[in-house]
């Protein structure tokens, strides 16, 4: 199936493929007998004209309006195709806007993403990775979104060895309620939760980091022979 058009999608420098990018892939296409098949069949299946709609009146033919109520099945389809031809999944809008309009577009690279959640059991920043890169493809990604990285970690609190002064009194205080009042990491966690509930690092303080500042200072006490 020949692919006549391809047109940039005009979206950001070094996120959207280039024409020659996208073309690498299209040549490839244009020989597949599963690509011409998906097209014919998903053109048959939501009563799209053999040849797409007329894309220079293409917005007469808004997606919404021409698959109505099934908008959501046709993308998930087009998804569903470029996962079995094993291509990043975002190239689904490209497919679909060429069953629609005979045009391909070049797709919008999406192979990094970044969450914030505050869910306690997810809490923090999440990197999402949505195809499978290589370590210097990976790095590359994040150097350049370091700014955005930068404001979405500026939400997390600093870890405990950002309060040096802090740490060390809780370390102190961690050893005695353990030694000399026999409290339970879980107690002593809990009660530490409470005395800094205000302070930034208060998510840091849970009873595996609370076992390893004893564990700590008691191995600095036994270093220095201080029983």
């Amino acid at each position: 199936m020949k692919i006549q058009k391809i047109l940039y999608d005009g979206g950001e420098k070094g996120i959207q493929l280039s024409i020659v990018q996208t073309k690498a892939v299209t040549d490839q296409l244009e020989e597949s007998k599963k690509f011409e098949t998906f097209i014919i069949n998903i053109r048959n299946k939501y009563h799209i004209p053999t040849d797409g709609y007329d894309f220079d009146k293409f917005l007469n033919y808004l997606v919404e309006d021409v698959i109505k109520d099934k908008e959501n099945e046709f993308f998930d389809e087009c998804l569903d195709f470029s996962r079995a031809i094993h291509l990043p999944h975002y190239w689904y809008s490209s497919f679909a806007y060429f069953a629609l309009y005979n045009v391909f577009f070049t797709p919008e690279e999406q192979s990094i993403e970044y969450d914030f959640e505050t869910d306690a059991l997810k809490y923090g920043l999440h990197i999402i990775l949505k195809e499978r890169l290589r370590k210097n493809q990976l790095m590359k990604l994040i150097d350049k979104d370091w700014d955005k990285l930068e404001k979405l970690m500026s939400l997390i609190p600093e870890q405990l060895r950002g309060h040096k002064f802090q740490k060390s009194e809780m370390a102190k205080m961690v050893y005695l309620l353990r030694k000399n009042r026999k409290y339970t990491f879980s107690k002593i966690t809990h009660l530490l939760q409470k005395k800094y509930e205000n302070e930034p690092f208060i998510d840091s303080i849970n009873e595996d980091n609370i076992k390893m500042l004893y564990h700590r200072w008691s191995k600095l006490l036994k270093k220095n022979n201080i029983s």
